[in-house]
C-alpha cells in the first residue's frame, strides 16, 4: 500500500469513528432526556404526597421560623365542557372554571366531583366552589337527572378532568 491509500484509510477511520461518537451522544442525549423527564416526574408525585406540615426557609440560620400548616393535597375539576340546557349551564358554569369544592367539601384525590355529587339526589341543590381567572366564587346548582340515564342519579352537566391544584392555582 502507498501513502496516499493509508492516508485515506486512517482519515476514512477518523469520521466513522466521529459518526459513531456523535450517534452515541444523540441516543445518550435521548435517553438522558426521557430519564430526565421520568425523574421530574417522580419529583412532581412526591410533592403532592408530602407530609401535612412543611417548614419553611429560615431568613437566620440561628433562628428558625415555625412550621407552617400545609392543606391537604387539594384538587380541582377542570371544567371541559357545558351541556346544553343543564344546570351547569343555568348556573353559569363556563369551560375553563376549576371547581374545588361541594358544599365546602374539598375536592381531592379520593374525594372526587363526582364522589361527592354522587351524595345528593337529583332536585337537591349544592354550592361549588369555582376559581375563574383567579378569583374564588360560589355557585349555587339544582342538580337534575341525566337526560339519558336514570332518574335517581344527580347530573351536574359538565365533562370535567381532575387536575391537582398546585400551589400557582390556589385561592
Amino acid at each position: 500500500m502507498d501513502d496516499n491509500t493509508k492516508r485515506i484509510i486512517v482519515i476514512a477511520l477518523l469520521v466513522l469513528a466521529a459518526l459513531f461518537e456523535c450517534a452515541l451522544a444523540l441516543l445518550g442525549g435521548t435517553l438522558g432526556g426521557y430519564l430526565g423527564a421520568r425523574v421530574a416526574l417522580r419529583e412532581v408525585r412526591a410533592r403532592l404526597s408530602a407530609p401535612e406540615v412543611e417548614t419553611p426557609r429560615r431568613w437566620q440560620e440561628d433562628v428558625p421560623l415555625p412550621p407552617t400548616p400545609r392543606r391537604e393535597s387539594q384538587w380541582a375539576a377542570l371544567v371541559i365542557q357545558v351541556e346544553p340546557d343543564s344546570p351547569a349551564e343555568d348556573a353559569g358554569i363556563i369551560p375553563g372554571d376549576r371547581i374545588i369544592a361541594v358544599d365546602d367539601a374539598a375536592l381531592t384525590e379520593e374525594d372526587t366531583l363526582r364522589e361527592l355529587v354522587q351524595a345528593y339526589r337529583p332536585g337537591e341543590p349544592v354550592t361549588l366552589a369555582i376559581l375563574r381567572a383567579g378569583d374564588t366564587m360560589r355557585v349555587r346548582v339544582r342538580l337534575a337527572s341525566p337526560p339519558d340515564g336514570p332518574n335517581d342519579v344527580p347530573w351536574i352537566g359538565i365533562r370535567f378532568q381532575m387536575v391537582p391544584l398546585g400551589p400557582e392555582l390556589e385561592p
